[in-house]
């Protein structure tokens, strides 16, 4: 078997599980930092959890390792919709494997308290789309493929 036919979103859920369970943190603190006070004492804060700072004519913008995660999983999703056009061999696989991926995160997310976080919920829920879109585009493009009648 090719590792083609592997859906790429198993990335995102080895990666998230790699840094979760290597870390004794809460998800929460791990991916977007732990509540803290400011130097005046009076504003709540989010202290640790920044990747990278950009400074912009708006503001400062904080990007946060759940964050980055989260758009590692959306670019994950527009690879495997390009993925969910192949008819023949890895495409196929990939579409069986699909589902079972989906209900790895599923059952990872209702019972694993360390799957508890929202970064957790919406790279299921990008398993859940990549399900759904992928029998979708797949059955458009057998449609395509095969010719009944004239």
């Amino acid at each position: 078997m090719s590792l083609r036919g592997i859906p790429l979103l198993i990335l995102a859920l080895i990666i998230y599980n790699a840094i979760v369970f290597a870390s004794g943190l809460p998800p929460q603190e791990i991916f977007y930092g732990a509540p803290a006070l400011d130097a005046a004492g009076k504003a709540v804060i989010m202290k640790g959890g920044d990747l990278l700072t950009l400074p912009l004519p708006s503001g400062l913008v904080h990007i946060r390792l759940g964050d980055t995660l989260l758009a590692i999983g959306v670019i994950l999703m527009a690879f495997e919709m390009v993925k969910a056009t192949y008819t023949r061999g890895f495409g196929l696989v990939d579409r069986l494997l699909s589902p079972l991926l989906f209900v790895l995160f599923v059952v990872e997310f209702l019972l694993v308290p360390k799957c508890a976080s929202s970064v957790f919920f919406l790279l299921t829920v990008m398993a859940g789309f990549d399900v759904i879109v992928g029998e979708a585009v797949g059955i458009r493009s057998a449609r395509r493929d095969i010719g009944f009648g004239n």
